[in-house]
């Protein structure tokens, strides 16, 4: 019988430390990956979005490195075997953080809004939005900035939502968090004198503006997604003043302490801070997002899905003033 050295022997041991083939070199080197490598990891995903609105974007967080098969469950509340929940708004996500049913995770490129410790993750959510009628503006100036409302260059021109409604009373919160409550109540004392038409709704906003009563509008980025969808003749604009950002109510995301795949759920959050949802804003990292405590701002109510068609034909108004714009914003 014949012998072989002790190092020398064809055992499977010596076979995986020694890599004879090319390509069990290639894989000891890193080169190649196993099935189970390749098989997606399933993770379970918790969240009380609207289904209509998140359904068409959920193929984007499938596959990918490592890949994922993510399997949704529409509640109100994550229940055993949650991997992660995903939060319309902040609320039941912090409650979950403050009892302790969830463990951190930062992204790495974590989102302009949440808690700087990974404890929760902004993601999609509700934007405050200028709606713009196009045909209405002078090519030497488009408003920019909540502080337009305020200009007398827009004087009578401008729509705003229900006065008292949540829309106008967020925004105020969320300007007197960052500006103070002297600033805050001098601007919104200027919206009142520069002769805003308060609508009974948004959608009757977005109707004021395709009708081109007005030039400017106040609403929220689900109804600005659906009028600029269905009215090409208007954008939506971000405001942003004196490079404070955004006004965003983000959705949350946390990861579940008892997570059965806690790999998987840290990848599917990384990828959930960037889905972008149709009607929502991704307060993304980069993204100018007003930083404020967002557990005090108030949601408005849902606009319908499908905004009222407006009249045909246009009421007329009088011409804009030309020259540049002036504000008359408050000084700080």
């Amino acid at each position: 019988m014949q012998s072989f050295p002790l190092s020398a022997r064809p055992t499977p041991l010596a076979g995986v430390l020694t890599c004879w083939a090319a390509v069990a070199l290639s894989a000891c080197q890193g080169g190649g990956t196993s099935p189970a490598q390749d098989k997606p990891i399933t993770v379970t995903l918790v969240t009380d979005l609207p289904r209509a609105d998140v359904e068409p974007a959920l193929a984007a967080l499938e596959g990918g490195t490592p890949p994922l098969h993510v399997e949704v469950v529409w509640a109100k509340a994550p229940a055993a075997g949650a991997d992660v929940f995903w939060s319309s708004i902040p609320g039941p996500a912090l409650a979950l953080v403050k009892s302790g049913q969830t463990q951190p995770h930062l992204p790495a490129r974590p989102p302009a809004l949440g808690d700087p410790t990974g404890a929760w993750n902004g993601a999609a959510g509700t934007g405050w939005m200028l709606l713009v009628a196009k045909g209405r503006t002078t090519p030497d100036y488009t408003p920019q900035t909540i502080e337009d409302f305020s200009n007398p260059r827009y004087r009578g021109l401008y729509v705003l939502p229900p006065e008292g409604g949540a829309v106008l009373h967020s925004l105020k919160i969320g300007l007197t968090e960052v500006w103070g409550a002297q600033h805050a109540g001098i601007l919104f004392d200027l919206f009142s004198r520069n002769e805003p038409h308060f609508q009974a709704s948004q959608a009757d906003e977005v109707n004021a503006l395709v009708r081109q009563r007005a030039t400017i509008g106040l609403v929220t980025s689900d109804v600005a997604a659906a009028a600029v969808k269905a009215h090409p003749e208007l954008v939506a604009i971000p405001p942003d003043q004196d490079d404070l950002g955004t006004l965003v109510v983000p959705s949350a995301v946390v990861v579940m302490a008892t997570a059965p795949h806690k790999e998987a759920a840290f990848a599917l959050v990384d990828r959930l801070v960037e889905l972008p949802v149709v009607g929502r804003v991704v307060p993304k990292a980069g993204f100018k997002a007003m930083q404020v405590d967002v557990t005090h701002i108030e949601l408005p109510p849902s606009e319908p899905a499908s905004l009222p068609e407006p009249p045909s034909e246009p009421a007329s108004l009088p011409e804009l003033p030309s020259g540049a714009a002036s504000s008359a914003a408050p000084s700080k």
